[in-house]
């Protein structure tokens, strides 16, 4: 994948999301600071998206990571039917992330 800013990402309450260079990569919302949700179950719902997002390029570096270690095991007929199943399911979910 190319052009996704380098992480790991952090987030503040503040300032939105950063990457390792302090670039901010994404403000979530629809610009009314992250204080002006009122509901709880709303702002548990916001904080728990932006983690999942905050994690995403070391998610992505993972996957890349085992899909490039089980590639070989697959095509030398090495791993079992739930482990290619597993590939197939991490092969999708980085074309995903790579908009293919």
């Amino acid at each position: 994948m190319s052009g996704h800013s380098k992480g790991p990402w952090t987030w503040d309450y503040h300032h939105g999301m950063k990457d390792s260079e302090g670039n901010t990569v994404l403000v979530m919302g629809t610009g009314a600071p992250l204080g002006a949700v009122t509901a709880r179950e709303d702002y548990a719902e916001i904080e728990a998206n932006t983690y999942l997002t905050v994690a995403a390029p070391d998610m992505y570096d993972a996957l890349r990571e085992v899909a490039f270690q089980f590639g070989p095991l697959e095509e030398a007929k090495l791993l079992g039917t739930a482990d290619v199943e597993a590939l197939h399911i991490v092969r999708a979910a980085l074309a995903k992330a790579e908009g293919r």
